[in-house]
């Protein structure tokens, strides 16, 4: 393969610079900055993932490993990575559909590749000592509210929403999004086909990017249904990443097939995947050495824009 081929590979292997689109060439200077948008708003340590050399290996070595080296099959791994952390959820069944149908792999192979995959995002998104004192709650949102009232104040989004009946914008808080749903749809519990039109066709909501719409949906679910969602008792928050069950299920049965099993289940009863605790069982704690010499300071990098972690807008 020629150098120009092996950089376009490379760049397809990287989750931050890897194309918008399946073919590279469909990606337009919107698409470009609407997604470099995003990747500026992530927490710090999954933006030094996602663009760390170590991540780009292991994709690589993945990609390899099942005969996906082409550079749309690449992107599409990078792409299922940084959609973990900017879509709310990561779950077994859409994205081993998602591999099926987009990698043209069987069932057997979606399973291996997502165990692959989940492992590599604990990798990226693994944590400090401190944060893993993080404790969460499941719970209904009208309880967590009356439990937590500082929840009524986190904020969806930072596209302001205009209340029914109300000409100023207000902020995207929980409390001020159930506001506008229960004037438009009533107080009382509302099934999936009023949902879906609240979330269709209000103009609030159609401001929205799709994860902001997709954090809103589970808050109107957990109103309309009493769905528990994972509370963060330190911060007063709900978390939106947390891996679902189904996905943990898996996730243990493909470590439970590894050389050592018994190491595998205390990696399972001890650990923490990801940023966010996760729902069923503690969860598992990849460790990821970061280089202190290639770390950035938050200072730094909000004074100059110019860090390869942070994207100047202006230079697109």
């Amino acid at each position: 393969m020629s150098d120009k081929g092996e950089r376009l590979l490379k760049i397809q292997a990287c989750p931050m610079s890897a194309s918008v689109h399946w073919d590279p060439k469909d990606d337009s200077k919107s698409d470009i900055k609407e997604w470099y948008e995003i990747y500026n708003k992530l927490p710090y340590q999954v933006k030094i993932g996602l663009i760390d050399e170590e991540t780009e290996q292991r994709i690589i070595e993945i990609a390899k490993k099942y005969k996906i080296y082409k550079i749309g099959e690449l992107g599409e791994i990078s792409r299922i990575i940084r959609d973990s952390f900017v879509t709310n959820t990561f779950s077994a069944g859409i994205v081993q559909k998602r591999i099926i149908q987009k990698l043209k792999a069987n069932e057997a192979q979606a399973k291996e590749l997502f165990i692959e995959l989940i492992q590599l995002r604990g990798e990226i998104a693994s944590v400090d000592e401190d944060e893993m004192e993080l404790k969460t709650e499941k719970l209904p949102i009208i309880t967590a509210l009356k439990k937590f009232p500082k929840l009524n104040e986190q904020q969806l989004s930072e596209r302001k929403i205009k209340i029914q009946g109300d000409d100023k914008f207000r902020k995207s808080t929980i409390k001020n999004w159930l506001d506008d749903y229960t004037l438009q749809k009533g107080a009382q519990s509302h099934n999936n086909l009023e949902r879906s039109d609240y979330v269709f066709n209000s103009e609030n909501v159609n401001r929205l990017s799709f994860h902001e719409k997709r954090a809103l949906s589970l808050i109107l679910e957990s109103y309309d249904e009493d769905t528990d969602l994972n509370i963060n008792i330190n911060k007063k928050e709900v978390l939106f990443n947390a891996l679902d069950d189904e996905s943990m299920e898996v996730l243990r049965e493909g470590l439970q097939k590894k050389e050592n099993p018994t190491e595998s289940k205390e990696v399972l009863k001890s650990g923490i995947l990801g940023d966010f605790p996760v729902s069923g069982i503690e969860g598992v704690k990849i460790e990821k050495k970061v280089k202190k010499e290639n770390i950035v300071k938050k200072d730094d990098i909000e004074e100059r824009g110019q860090s390869k972690h942070i994207v100047n807008l202006k230079d697109i």
